[in-house]
């Protein structure tokens, strides 16, 4: 191996090689609050791998490619010599053009792309079962880009609840207004629970009709996580909760 002066590699590709022989799955300290598996963040990822990357006399940056509804970022590995190369991350859509979706977004897609660079994983694996869960219905032959720009963003059929007359409704699966701001998300999550403890409490609920409010309510939730992370924290332990409650009711009854 050629190297510089100092004994570090001369070239980019020199460089990468030996990075990669350095490079470790970096630690997961956080946790999605909807699946409970463990990931690590874009800022503990760039942590981790800051020094190593000095190591090769490399840096990076990254640049936001937005086309049509859909983001993607570009992680340029830049090296002392002048040398530059630049790796395309996995697109990802946008489905809401507000200023907390777009950053959600964008940070989503530079973890991905910094991610796919390196080589290495951040996510736990649970053998695509979260993945599955996600596009069992969907035609997987169609990419998403194609499938978003011919058929729209899925229409979604509001949970039937009777709310006062003059009442504000919040949450698209309620019918209501959309979730786009931290007040409208902590507002929601606190009539979520309500809504939930309710529903628990019906003879002719099972665990199979409670999954499935749970799972129109997905939008939402994801609205939720974007504007008050910190509150949608809660909503895994209060699904854990509700299904305890419920086959206790059916046990007693």
């Amino acid at each position: 191996m050629t190297t510089g002066n100092n004994g570090s590699p001369s070239t980019l590709a020199e460089a990468l090689v030996n990075l990669r022989g350095k490079l470790k799955n970096p630690e997961r300290n956080s946790v999605n609050p909807y699946y409970g598996s463990k990931y690590a963040k874009l800022e503990d990822i760039i942590k981790e791998v800051r020094d190593l990357l000095f190591e090769q006399r490399l840096t990076f940056t990254q640049n936001i490619i937005s086309e049509q509804n859909t983001i993607m970022a570009q992680t340029i590995f830049i090296h002392a010599s002048g040398e530059e190369r630049t790796i395309d991350g996995p697109k990802v859509i946008l489905e809401k053009f507000t200023p907390q979706a777009v950053g959600a977004v964008c940070t989503y897609a530079k973890r991905y792309s910094l991610l796919s660079a390196l080589g290495v994983e951040a996510d736990e694996d649970d053998d695509a079962n979260t993945a599955e869960d996600d596009f069992k219905d969907v035609d997987k032959k169609e990419h998403p880009t194609e499938r978003q720009a011919t058929t729209g963003p899925e229409p979604v059929e509001p949970i039937a609840v009777d709310f006062p007359e003059g009442t504000r409704v919040i949450g698209r699966a309620y019918g209501g207004d959309p979730i786009d701001n931290e007040e409208d998300a902590k507002f929601f999550l606190h009539c979520l629970e309500l809504h939930m403890d309710l529903e628990v409490s019906n003879p002719d609920m099972t665990d199979q009709k409670l999954r499935a409010i749970y799972k129109k309510l997905d939008k939402d939730l994801q609205d939720c996580q974007m504007l008050a992370p910190e509150e949608a924290k809660k909503v895994k332990p209060l699904m854990q909760k509700m299904r305890k409650k419920l086959k206790e009711n059916q046990d007693g009854a």
